[in-house]
């Protein structure tokens, strides 16, 4: 509702975050993000089907939504979302925190697209990441395992078959994501009859 007219200039307030809505909901929304490495290459990421519901109160800004990575059709599900707007400068500069489910059948297409097409990984991937930091510079967390992963890479130095894939157990990786970077440390998975534990 708006201000009442008339009246001595100081006489009410008036705060920017009242004249906002107090939720706002995104339906089958695309988002395109492009990335560029150190060397200067360009990737190109899609997020399709996005649904997104902003909800404002007080001094918080909570979130929820859903969305698929493409390429890799990757399953995104966020919840429990909050930005902290109280004592922030800027939004940059707003605590972030949220819940993040991730579920695919083929992490094929994202590898490549972040790695580079040799060596190919193929496999389901599913996790759960806890996100925190600010808006400006998130960092999420948590448990990925890819199952039944598998590694193909062509090497012209080797007798035929020069086309060859080493068939992994189930991968499980204690995630980070940093200031652009993805680690894993550790990984472990199942090879033959053994298990292999690295960083």
């Amino acid at each position: 509702r708006p201000p009442a007219r008339g009246g001595r200039a100081g006489g009410g307030t008036a705060t920017a975050s009242g004249a906002l809505a107090s939720r706002v909901k995104i339906d089958n929304a695309l988002v395109t993000y492009e990335v560029r490495s150190s060397r200067d290459a360009l990737s190109t990421y899609r997020l399709e089907d996005l649904d997104l519901t902003l909800t404002g109160g007080g001094t918080a800004l909570q979130f929820e939504g859903d969305a698929r990575v493409k390429p890799g059709d990757l399953e995104v599900k966020i919840a429990n979302g909050k930005v902290g707007m109280n004592g922030a400068r800027a939004l940059g500069d707003a605590p972030v925190t949220a819940q993040v489910t991730i579920s695919g059948k083929d992490v094929g297409e994202i590898v490549a697209a972040a790695a580079g097409p040799a060596p190919a990984l193929n496999g389901p991937i599913k996790g759960v990441l806890t996100v925190s930091g600010t808006v400006a510079s998130p960092r999420a967390s948590g448990e990925v395992e890819l199952s039944s992963l598998k590694v193909t890479q062509t090497n012209p130095q080797c007798a035929e078959p020069k086309r060859r894939t080493l068939a992994l157990g189930a991968v499980k990786v204690n995630a980070l994501w940093e200031d652009g970077t993805f680690r894993g440390r550790p990984a472990s998975t199942s090879l033959g009859q053994g298990t292999l534990t690295t960083n």
